[in-house]
């Protein structure tokens, strides 16, 4: 039951519906409001359809949007590019500067926290849910409860493993392709592969 009305086909258009309203003229400016709605689906059980407010300006130079409206993890997120980012959640939170080069990040939900300056070159992380170490391309470490990933002087010495009840593989490389070792097990009955 949504409606939207299109003039000068992406640029301008009005959009209503259930609990719906907005417009844009990209990408000058824009705005919509999409309020909770409660119903059920085909199969007659309870359905949430969260609710947002969403705003931007000189897309994609600022947009300031709260989504999920509603649900147990409402998001605020907020971008002046390239020089503030900011996202709260009672999940994670991150801010950014100079974004994305670098960020703070803590996931409470991962159960981390991961400092990066700059992105991708220097990074580290810390808690239950990730450890890192990063300055590219010298030297990485990172893991956590399945995954570790090794470099030091990329591409010259790179090692991966995942860990699961069902398969356990490792993987080791020499300048990326030169060479390659895989190793799978099975931890139910220590069936190995090379």
């Amino acid at each position: 039951e949504i409606v939207t009305e299109n003039y000068l086909v992406p640029f301008v258009h009005v959009r209503r519906g259930p609990q719906l309203d907005g417009w844009q003229v990209w990408p000058f400016v824009g705005r919509e409001h999409q309020g909770v709605i409660h119903g059920t689906n085909y199969l007659g059980l309870d359905q949430l359809t969260p609710g947002h407010d969403k705003f931007f300006a000189a897309w994609p130079f600022f947009f300031h949007e709260h989504t999920g409206l509603g649900t147990t993890n409402p998001v605020q997120e907020l971008l002046v590019f390239p020089f503030y980012h900011r996202l709260t959640s009672p999940n994670r939170d991150s801010t950014g500067y100079l974004y994305p080069l670098f960020s703070i990040t803590e996931d409470r939900e991962k159960k981390y926290r991961e400092w990066d300056a700059p992105w991708p070159l220097i990074g580290f992380a810390r808690g239950e849910g990730k450890y890192m170490n990063r300055v590219w391309p010298f030297y990485s470490h990172a893991t956590n409860a399945a995954l570790t990933s090794d470099f030091l002087f990329w591409p010259i010495y790179k090692y991966n493993a995942a860990h699961s009840p069902t398969l356990d593989r490792e993987r080791t490389r020499l300048l990326l392709f030169l060479y390659s070792d895989v190793v799978e097990k099975n931890p139910a009955n220590g069936a190995t592969q090379t």
